[in-house]
């Protein structure tokens, strides 16, 4: 089975990416982001530098109770 997140190595087999490389990607890109708005609110961009995978499991989690979702489905859909 291919896996979820992975980076590939041309015609290799596709390489799972462990915590670690996950964490930097996500990271990565909240600080970008935090970057892009910086000028205009320095203050939510800070809030986006402390962001991490384990964030955005949380407030997609925190998204969907919030607008009724099915909450027993809600730890499978984020695990």
């Amino acid at each position: 089975a291919t896996p979820l997140v992975s980076r590939l190595h041309g015609d290799e087999q596709a390489v799972p990416l462990g915590r670690d490389s996950i964490y930097g990607i996500v990271k990565n890109a909240v600080n970008l982001v935090a970057d892009r708005i910086e000028h205009k609110n320095p203050d939510e961009a800070a809030r986006f530098r402390k962001a991490t995978p384990h964030w955005l499991r949380v407030t997609y989690r925190r998204m969907n109770v919030d607008s009724r979702q099915n909450v027993y489905a809600i730890p499978r859909m984020s695990a």
